[in-house]
């Protein structure tokens, strides 16, 4: 038989008229590209917008794109509620195929959104289109955080809406990806992603639409049902003499060793081995179970409630398409909307647009992702420069504060002291002659290592402070602030211990409880107040130890001290109470012209 061979252009026109009548019999309800006059027919719905949570949507093709000229209409603005619809030529799936189609493209770190679009029966308002219009088909992605990453294809039959029962994934990466949903007349369906299945089922299993058609019925097993495969043979008979077989027989290959003595061993006996001929108890053998019926599973029985409804995949006539979504992030761009009763035409229409732009828009994306990484590092490294910043200026104001704050204080003690002993050269106690005796003991002594423990636990706390911290600029940053505020404390506590001094000083006690002189009683005193000094004495050296004990615990010891950090182990102030009964035991013995003075210099010294 010869060949035929067709020229080019006869080749060309048979393609033609092979794809004109293999798709002559399709339908194409509804499909939008969002080229050129897409306004005309897409209405954006006034929902939610006089309370400032409507969205927009923008005509572009996004950030990046395999087809530049290839634009959808992306959300924009963020934490907004979405809505848009068009109308379409009213379509009844009876006795046909429904397909649903569309492409989507999340730019934006979505966090929780939707991205599906919804088909609705009958008539819609379109400015007042919302969350509330009810629905035929619902189709499309939804994510919100780590765990829910869905693809919702919610059906409504009757008034209500039903979800499908399995957990379907929808793809989450930023570009884009095509979702199909077929239904076909014997109400088996298909979902696709990127023109591969990801879910195949029929409606009466996979939503609760209907009762199931099935249900088990009793569980309990019939008395004559045999569930024994095998079974013994009635007809094997045990062999005569087979329970006399020994399980053990003497090895005959033993051999009486040569130093064997019977008179000290005992008579040689052979070992004993396994008997090779015995078998074991004896059993009868297996045979199949003639009445064997198989393991028994409870049966499933005819469901008497179901009803089956041969239009269970018919939906009411289609008259709209709409997108009606809300989104924590904007950015998503939507495209390549189509309706048809064809699943080959969608297939193709995805290899179309997807298929040949999906590696340069991959590219594109990969592009963009290194200028938004670059520029994301550098605003970092300006942000770490404000804090370096920030951090020193605090480091030197912190520093700054606890300079001045010892300066103050030193000047402080200074003119305080200077000015008690201004008091003391014109107090009466002063006139005395014996100089030699007068208690400077704690000015002299004490005061100068009161105010070295300050600076040792400043020291003690900033090198604590350093030894804890990792990060240079922190280090700073704490130590500084623990300076400062041992700074305030110190200044302040100090200035309470030098008020006290000189009011020991202006009242002419000693350390001893003695004036000045070691006299036995002040030169204008009556002898009945001698006793006085002492109690007050003790009351005034009771709170400046309290004062040193405050100024200690008023400064913690930084975070990882060592055990024996001497601010963990502060100074005990005595018992206070041991000062007033001392006193009033030497009150009682005094008379009442002094008492009253002797309770207003106490007074005095305890506040």
């Amino acid at each position: 038989m010869p060949v035929i061979r067709l020229q080019p252009p006869l080749k060309l026109l048979l393609l033609i008229l092979v794809f004109y009548f293999r798709y002559s019999d399709s339908e194409i309800i509804f499909e939008e590209r969002f080229e050129d006059g897409w306004q005309s027919r897409w209405v954006v719905s006034d929902w939610k917008r006089s309370e400032g949570k409507a969205g927009l949507f923008k005509h572009t093709a996004g950030k990046w794109s395999g087809d530049p000229d290839d634009k959808g209409i992306q959300t924009y603005k963020d934490a907004k509620h979405f809505a848009i619809s068009a109308k379409i030529p009213e379509f009844n799936n009876k006795n046909r195929t429904l397909v649903v189609q569309y492409s989507i493209k999340f730019e934006q770190d979505i966090e929780c959104g939707g991205g599906y679009i919804k088909l609705h029966s009958g008539y819609v308002n379109q400015k007042k289109y919302g969350g509330d219009t009810p629905y035929s088909l619902m189709f499309g992605p939804d994510i919100c955080g780590t765990q829910q990453k869905k693809l919702h294809v919610i059906v409504s039959y009757q008034g209500q809406n039903y979800p499908i029962k399995k957990e379907i994934q929808c793809e989450t990466d930023k570009l884009t990806h095509f979702y199909t949903f077929i239904l076909r007349p014997d109400a088996t369906y298909t979902v696709l992603v990127d023109n591969r299945e990801r879910e195949f089922g029929s409606l009466y299993t996979d939503w609760d639409i209907l009762p199931p058609r099935k249900i088990k019925g009793d569980s309990r097993k019939p008395a004559d049902w045999d569930d024994r495969e095998y079974i013994d043979d009635p007809n094997d008979v045990k062999p005569v003499g087979y329970d006399s077989i020994p399980a053990e027989i003497p090895d005959p290959k033993a051999k009486e060793p040569d130093d064997w003595d019977e008179e000290e061993d005992g008579i040689w006996r052979r070992p004993k081995i396994p008997n090779p001929a015995y078998k074991g108890p004896w059993k009868r053998k297996k045979i199949k179970n003639p009445n064997y019926k198989g393991k028994w599973k409870t049966p499933w029985i005819d469901n008497p409630e179901f009803e089956d409804d041969p239009d269970l995949y018919v939906l009411k006539p289609i008259k709209y398409i709409g997108i009606e979504v809300w989104q924590v992030k904007a950015g998503s761009v939507f495209d390549n909307i189509l309706i048809c009763d064809d699943p080959e035409y969608a297939r193709q229409v995805v290899e179309d647009v997807w298929g040949k732009n999906r590696e340069a828009e991959k590219e594109a994306f990969e592009e963009a992702e290194k200028v938004r990484r670059a520029r994301e590092e550098k605003r970092k490294e300006q942000e770490r420069k404000v804090r370096r910043g920030k951090q020193q200026g605090i480091v030197g104001m912190e520093l700054g504060s606890a300079v001045e704050g010892m300066i103050q204080t030193t000047i402080w003690m200074i003119t305080t002291m200077n000015f008690k002993r201004q008091l003391q050269r014109f107090s009466a106690f002063t006139l005395l002659k014996d100089k030699r005796k007068r208690s400077l003991h704690f000015a002299g002594s004490k005061m100068p290592c009161i105010i070295a423990i300050g600076f040792l636990s400043i020291l003690c706390t900033c090198s604590c402070s350093f030894s804890s911290l990792s990060e240079p600029d922190l280090k700073l940053v704490r130590a500084a602030d623990d300076l400062g505020n041992f700074a305030y404390n110190y200044r302040i506590v100090m200035t309470r211990i030098v008020l006290f001094v000189s009011l020991r000083k202006i009242l002419g006690l000693d350390n001893d409880g003695k004036w000045y002189g070691g006299q036995t009683r002040p030169p204008r005193w009556g002898p009945q107040e001698a006793t006085c000094p002492s109690a007050v004495s003790r009351s005034v050296n009771h709170f400046i130890l309290l004062e040193v004990e405050i100024l200690v615990k008023a400064t913690p010891p930084a975070r990882g001290a060592h055990p024996d950090h001497p601010l963990l182990h502060p100074p005990v102030a005595p018992p206070f109470s041991q000062a007033p009964q001392q006193h009033t035991r030497k009150l009682n013995k005094t008379r009442g012209g002094g008492r009253k003075l002797e309770r207003k210099m106490v007074d005095t010294a305890q506040k």
